[in-house]
Order: structure tokens, then sequence, then C-alpha cells
């Protein structure tokens, strides 16, 4: 894939070559003791750039070994587009970093360190993009691990820019650019947060920006070296508090009131625990199906099952006409006072009794519309996650899939993918909660869907359509019996109701901007196409 891509990339630049006003993009790389054929290989793939418009910042942070200065200065000599700075004493890698920051003369920076590789086609890649897209300030690109033979290996297929998961893991790292007059506004690399300084930078570069400013590159440009020397192997303990704390400092700028604390089964990471407001918004949850019986024990399992204090439960029987579901909820929660309105199928049970105050809590951020969970077959099998656009899974018709489905309770996903509070474009209709003014704001759920994984996805382009974020909350889980799994997650849309959402919604079903589109097309597993 990768041959052809850049071949389409030279092409590309050849047809558009007249055009002035190519950026000059810098790139910044400090150097301390680093192994002499990791820096020949870093240097040289800078070198050999396909795009020519490039400055390469090189300072040494007090290298002792000598052979450091000798290999900077040999290529220096050969390329007047390689600038080096020579600090007298160890500062460490954010006052290095910085102190290449300060030679820079492009446009535009980027971050690379000085064991890893760029592809011969990266800033090809990255110009073309910041020329075909003005607006952008922020841009970054897949990558993929190098070990100490070359081998490459574990490619990192990131998403578009998903902010809550970028609080849970700093997943742009490399390849990100930056326009140079963010980073002069921002103020460079903090010293502070060194082992995590590029994390921090993103974070305050990030306060400054709007989503469409943040432009992603799905393809592998940059290639991270992982050798038992590397900072992200030797010194990771560091680095992860650092990065905890860089977060920590962003929620404190933004005036975001939450905690942050490690994810279970993945330490590395973060969960972000946001504050409810005060006084508690209350919650409305409607338990809805077509069994008398089940209503009753799902909403006395809910009573149990809830800490959260300020809500009432109501069950919604559709026994009648199961059909009109959209409607006869429409109708219930149009009574309603409360805050905050919560669907939950019956048969379906929370596994903690904080499930409540998790979702209550995203859902009175105002820039959140809805909120979804995890659902759990038989305390075992994961029956869905989040639903992902423009996936042919026969489930959805072949407009969605069921993400993570199959899994097992324990499964990490790729990257911890599956264990990460994320933003998604679409939650499933068995269970989600949203605030009342968003939910009459939309109009409520359409009337002709009695399908719950289409009544998820049409409320969840409404809500987006309105400007506000889909959440999965990876750690809210409810289960069921594998026989309401299937009766819930299994049963195929109507070809009506996969018309009439396909007419609604033609444009946002073909393309889903958080699944890479170098996973697999034919469910939303998360992973790459079996050869």
């Amino acid at each position: 894939m990768e041959k052809p891509w850049r071949e389409k990339l030279a092409n590309t630049y050849c047809a558009m070559n007249e055009n002035p006003g190519w950026p000059v993009i810098s790139i910044v790389m400090s150097t301390y003791n680093t192994q002499a054929q990791y820096l020949q290989a870093a240097i040289q793939s800078v070198c050999s750039q396909l795009y020519p418009h490039w400055q390469l910042c090189i300072a040494d942070d007090a290298s002792s070994a000598p052979h450091v200065r000798e290999i900077i200065r040999f290529f220096a000599s050969k390329d007047p587009r390689i600038v080096s700075v020579w600090r007298a004493d160890n500062g460490g890698i954010a006052a290095a970093t910085n102190d290449a920051l300060a030679s820079v003369t492009g446009q535009y920076v980027a971050f690379m360190d000085h064991d890893d590789t760029l592809a011969k086609h990266a800033l090809l890649a990255i110009a073309i993009k910041l020329k075909n897209h003005a607006q952008l300030q922020l841009v970054y690109s897949d990558s993929d691990r190098l070990d100490a033979t070359g081998h490459r290996s574990k490619p990192f297929f990131k998403p578009g820019w998903n902010y809550e998961l970028f609080l849970a893991q700093n997943y742009l790292n490399h390849l990100s650019v930056c326009r140079k007059s963010l980073l002069d506004k921002v103020g460079g690399l903090n010293p502070d947060f060194d082992g995590a300084q590029d994390y921090d930078l993103v974070l305050r570069a990030v306060e400054q920006l709007q989503a469409s400013e943040i432009g992603h590159i799905p393809h592998i440009l940059y290639h991270w070296r992982v050798v038992e020397s590397s900072v992200s192997r030797s010194k990771l303990g560091d680095a992860v508090r650092a990065g905890r704390n860089a977060v920590r400092a962003h929620l404190v700028r933004s005036s975001f009131p939450a905690t942050i604390e490690p994810v279970g089964g993945a330490r590395i990471y973060n969960r972000i625990i946001w504050d409810l407001p005060e006084p508690q918004p209350a919650v409305a949850i409607l338990v809805y199906g077509e069994d008398p019986e089940s209503l009753c024990a799902s909403a006395q399992e809910l009573q149990n099952r809830t800490r959260y204090r300020r809500v009432v439960i109501e069950t919604v029987c559709c026994v009648a006409d199961m059909n009109n579901v959209c409607g006869i909820l429409n109708t219930v929660a149009g009574r309603q006072k409360a805050d905050i309105i919560c669907f939950v199928a019956a048969g379906l049970v929370p596994l903690a009794d904080n499930w409540l105050d998790i979702l209550a809590a995203h859902a009175a951020r105002l820039s959140v519309g809805a909120v979804g969970v995890k659902f759990i077959s038989n305390h075992s099998i994961v029956a869905c996650g989040p639903l992902v656009l423009g996936v042919e899974d026969p489930r959805g018709g072949g407009l969605f899939g069921l993400a993570f489905d199959g899994a097992t309770k324990e499964s990490k996903g790729d990257f911890a993918r599956f264990l990460l509070e994320q933003e998604v474009s679409a939650i499933h209709g068995a269970c989600f909660a949203c605030r009342r003014d968003v939910f009459q704001c939309v109009g409520g759920l359409k009337s002709v869907f009695a399908t719950r994984a289409l009544i998820g996805v049409d409320y969840s382009l409404k809500v987006a359509e309105l400007g506000c974020r889909i959440i999965w909350a990876a750690d809210v889980m409810f289960n069921c019996s594998n026989a309401v799994a299937d009766a819930v997650f299994e049963v195929n849309p109507s070809v009506s109701e996969l018309e009439i959402l396909r007419n609604d919604w033609s444009q946002r079903l073909t393309y889903d901007p958080f699944y890479n589109p170098n996973f697999a097309n034919h469910k939303a597993c998360f992973s790459l196409p079996q050869a």
C-alpha cells in the first residue's frame, strides 16, 4: 500500500509544483549520546526526503560520546539545511529541544527523536495536506515500531482528532507537525514535564485550537525505534507520571473539574473522573421493553445496583406496539422533569453501582450530547461496544458495525482502545444517557426505528449535527444473558429502516473519522484485515 500511495503523492506534488507557497517544515531533534548507527539512520532519513523544503535543527545536549558531534558535523557539512546547536551543559530533552526550536526558520515544526526514522515520503505527505487544508494548525500521522535490526512491527493506526482519547493516551505522539506561530504562542516545551514534554506541549496547543484545525494522515510516516536504551523503555514509569501530571495541569488550566487515575488493565493510560456538578443533576431512568415481568425485574436490579440517589426509575412497556418503541419513549421522556434521561433496555444489568455517576457526569458536560456503555454477554463476551459507521457488517445492513463484539471481557484491544474512554460517531440505543435539553432540541428519537442499533445511530448523528460530542464510557459495563444479547444485538434491521437511515444520513454513513481506514471493513474489529 505504501509504494502506490508514495507514487501518488509524488505525482500530486509534481502537478502542484508550479503553485507558490510550499511550506518549509523544520524538524527539531535533540541528541544525547545517541548510538552511532541510530543517529546516522535518523539524520539520513531526513536527508532522503522526497520533499525538498525542509530544515533539520539538531541540538546536542552536551553528549560525552565524541561520535555524536562527528556525525552531526559530517551531515551538516554536506547539506546547508542542517543546523546544529551545541549545549555546554546537559539540561534534559525539553531544554535541548527548545534550543533546537530557537533555530527554526520554517513555518511548520516537526518533532523527531534522535534514534527514530521518517518514511521517505513523510514530509511530502504533510506538505500536501497543509497545502490542501490551509486552516490546519496541527497535523499528525500513523506510526509503527522499529527494532534494533530495522524490523518494523506494531503499526499504530490512529483515529481522527479525538479529545477524550487524547486525555487517556498521547496517541498523537509521532509524527506531529505544528504551525510555528502556534508554538510561539504556547511557549515551547516545559522541562517540568521531561519524559512527556511533547504530551504537555500538544495539550497546551489544543487548548488554542478548534477540532477543524487538527488534521490526521492515516498512513505510517514515522518509525519509532524501540530498543533497550530507549527512554520509552528505560524510564517508562517517569514518563507515565510526567504525562499524568501534564493532563492534570491541562484540566486545571481548562477549568475542568476532574481527577485522574490509572486505567485498570492498562495502567500507563489515564482514566478521567469527571466531577458531578452541584447540585447533582436529577436523572430519570426509562427501562423499556415488551415483557412486563422482565421490565419489573430489570427496574428492581437497577434500583439495587445504583448508588446515585437523585434518580427516578420508570418502566415503559411496549408490548402492544414494539414497532413504535421510539414514539412511546418520546411520550414518556416528554413528561420528565429530570436534567438527564437514561434509556435502558430490559434485561441489561450494570456490573458496578457507580455506573450512573459516570454517565451523569459525562452527560452534564455541555460539550457532550450523549454517552453510551459497554455491553457484556453472560459475564464474559462483549456483545457490543460503540457503533462504527461505514463498516460492512451485515448486522448493520452494510452501513455500520458493532465494535469489539466477540472479544473477551478482559481484552485490551489495539493500543488498549477497548479500555479507554473516547469520542465515537454512534452509540447503541440499548443503553445511553443524555441531557433532557439536548433530547428536546434534536426532537427525541425517530419514531420509524424499532431496531435499537438504528435508534442509537440516528440519535447520535442528530446530536453530532447539533455540535455536541458522543462519548463511549468504556468502564461502564452492562451484563445480559445470551438470550437478551441475541434479541438486542443480533437482530438485523428491516430493509425499510435501513433505507430511511441511508436517505437521512447518506454522507455521514460512508466514513467514520474515529475508525482508521486501514482497519478491516467487514466488521468493526479495530484490527487489520486478514491476509
